[in-house]
């Protein structure tokens, strides 16, 4: 049985993942890592749309996001979380926002738009609680 910790990882994964599509398509994070560009929101989703028509279908968006939930596993050492397509349909439901049956290239980029400034919040606040943790051990002590 997964634990309650894995499976919210994983609704908010799927659900709230912009950044984190270019992060881990193709070695986003690495790339980003070595100061290397990481892809566009444009350039994941035509990787993702496998069959080129211009949108990416449920069959689509279920097989990347198993496959980036293994390598996420694959890096951390853990076995991945078994999710069910049920759970799937939900998040590809919710990005396919006008409910054509497929994710548009538009709705693909809009989603890792939305996403973009929590991620970006998230990484400013961290840099600036690590500024103000660097900046008390360098402080003399007071007298």
């Amino acid at each position: 049985m997964m634990s309650k910790e894995w499976v919210m990882a994983i609704v908010v994964g799927l659900a709230f993942s912009g950044m984190v599509l270019a992060d881990e398509h193709e070695g986003g994070a690495e790339k980003a890592a070595k100061g290397k560009k990481r892809p566009s929101p444009e350039e994941v989703f035509k990787t993702w749309d496998k069959d080129g028509d211009g949108s990416i279908s449920l069959e689509e968006f279920t097989a990347q996001r198993k496959a980036m939930m293994e390598k996420r596993a694959k890096a951390t050492g853990k076995a991945a979380p078994k999710v069910k397509d049920e759970q799937f349909k939900k998040v590809f439901d919710a990005w396919d926002t006008d409910q054509s049956g497929g994710i548009s290239q538009e709705e693909f980029v809009e989603h890792s738009k939305k996403r973009k400034p929590k991620a970006e919040k998230a990484k400013a606040g961290k840099a600036k609680a690590k500024k103000a943790k660097d900046g008390k051990k360098k402080a003399a002590p007071a007298e």
